[in-house]
């Protein structure tokens, strides 16, 4: 199937309301390519979404990198570990704060684009009440976890403000539904900066963690005041928000499965961390996180795909089975492809690059990579799969085949990391990731999905010479 055949879900007469875009940049285009675009206005949305994305992650991934990098050299494994640590604790509770209202919102606001202010006061509303309740959970658990570091409590009760601030991402679903998220990329883009230069003061400064940790939840609550702006600037107000208690408890029935999933993601991305601080100490989670960073740094792609991808794969599900099946099959070839050209040459050159960039206190990282680099091709197969289970309605699927990723990555990181460290981690990652991505196919309603994602990852379908026809 050819991605031009999505074009047909959003016509002129559509009732999804794309914001206006410019389209100026076919024109840097070879003319074949923009004979195939001309007149598909739903796939240059989505093109220039995925574009307008891609250039802000890029330029986050690049900045984040070199001032995470800096950070290490000038903290050292111990207190980076120490920070590193705060930030995957605080992450664990993510997804109660979350509430899994991200996809099923943006569904709901593609299928009703009228009375938006209902789903979107609502999903906001929700978020902030989950949120009150992440803070309060997260800082009781840390009193138990960590009773004899009060600076790392601080880390943790600092970081964990920036929860309450993510209230504010209610306005990205609604510009997602829009395919408009250029929008968003610039509301974001002078918090990114500010506070970019705000963190290389502190590196040259030498100032403690907290300041990092302030500059972190600052950062969050700058950029939800941006997204704010812009909305309005779009014609909306956020006073014609109309929470509807029937409107939220429909999204809590339908996202419940969700937020547990969310957790079990979340814990089972970030535990490692946790584990190796309270086993193996700071320094091993230092060691650790300077290795992650670099892989988890691409796992934006994935996200961004996926969300300029969802509205039409909705359109492509409400006009038959067979249009539908092959986007999701050829959404899995993308995957893999992207996942294998990051991870193919991180492999490769991954002790010299740890040496480069972390100096020899980090050499123990480059193990680390070697190994957790592999898992991506699991990431980005999960990202997409989760699309599907999203719009068939099987968020307790989602949530059955992280947990079970969660208990194999626990029960490996208490089997490994004592023998191994941070290696034995990774390799408890890389399993734990491929087993709950392709613990999709238990029940019957994800074994097509499952197959899907083997034939995406047969060499010869990656390399283009599969003359397959739903590859």
């Amino acid at each position: 199937m050819a991605w031009k055949k999505y074009s047909v879900y959003y016509p002129a007469h559509s009732r999804v309301r794309l914001l206006p875009m410019n389209a100026s940049w076919l024109k840097f285009l070879p003319g074949f390519l923009r004979k195939r675009l001309e007149g598909r206005h739903g796939l240059q949305a989505a093109m220039g979404n995925t574009a307008w994305l891609t250039t802000d992650r890029v330029l986050r991934l690049v900045l984040g990198l070199v001032i995470v990098i800096w950070m290490a050299r000038v903290l050292g494994p111990g207190k980076f570990g120490q920070y590193s640590f705060a930030l995957a604790f605080v992450a664990l509770f993510t997804s109660i704060a979350k509430l899994g209202l991200d996809k099923v919102v943006v569904r709901d606001l593609v299928r009703k684009v009228d009375g938006h202010e209902r789903i979107v006061g609502s999903a906001a509303l929700l978020k902030v009440l989950g949120a009150g309740f992440a803070i309060l959970i997260c800082n009781l658990t840390a009193l138990v976890i960590v009773p004899d570091n009060q600076e790392t409590r601080l880390l943790v009760a600092i970081i964990s403000l920036g929860l309450l601030f993510q209230a504010f991402d209610v306005i990205d679903f609604w510009f997602q539904s829009r395919v408009a998220s250029r929008y968003v990329v610039m509301a974001r883009l002078p918090a990114l900066l500010v506070f970019s230069g705000v963190r290389i003061f502190l590196i040259l400064g030498t100032f403690s963690l907290s300041f990092y940790a302030w500059a972190y939840t600052l950062e969050i609550l700058f950029a939800g005041i941006g997204l704010l702006i812009v909305y309005i600037m779009q014609g909306n107000r956020i006073l014609e928000w109309r929470p509807v208690v029937r409107n939220g408890v429909a999204l809590l029935r339908e996202c419940w499965p969700l937020v547990f999933a969310g957790l079990s993601v979340m814990l089972y991305m970030k535990v490692d961390v946790v584990m190796l601080g309270r086993m193996r100490g700071d320094e091993a989670a230092g060691v650790y996180s300077a290795a992650t960073r670099l892989t988890e740094g691409f796992y934006f792609i994935p996200m961004i795909i996926a969300s300029s991808i969802m509205p039409m794969l909705v359109r492509a599900r409400e006009a038959g089975t067979q249009l539908y099946m092959d986007g999701l099959s050829r959404l899995y070839l993308l995957m893999v492809r992207i996942s294998l050209a990051i991870a193919v040459p991180l492999a490769l050159i991954a002790p010299a690059l740890i040496e480069v960039l972390f100096g020899s206190g980090y050499v123990e990282s480059s193990s680390v990579l070697r190994i957790h680099v592999w898992a991506s091709v699991a990431v980005f197969l999960g990202v997409a799969s989760s699309q599907f289970l999203t719009l068939e309605g099987l968020q307790k699927l989602s949530l059955y085949r992280t947990l079970v990723g969660l208990v194999v990555n626990i029960v490996l990181n208490l089997m490994l990391i004592p023998v191994h460290g941070a290696s034995g981690a990774a390799i408890a990652t890389l399993v734990s990731y491929f087993i709950a991505t392709f613990s999709i196919m238990i029940p019957s309603s994800g074994m097509q999905q499952g197959v899907l994602m083997l034939q995406a990852m047969n060499p010869l379908a990656v390399l283009g010479l599969k003359g397959n026809r739903s590859i």
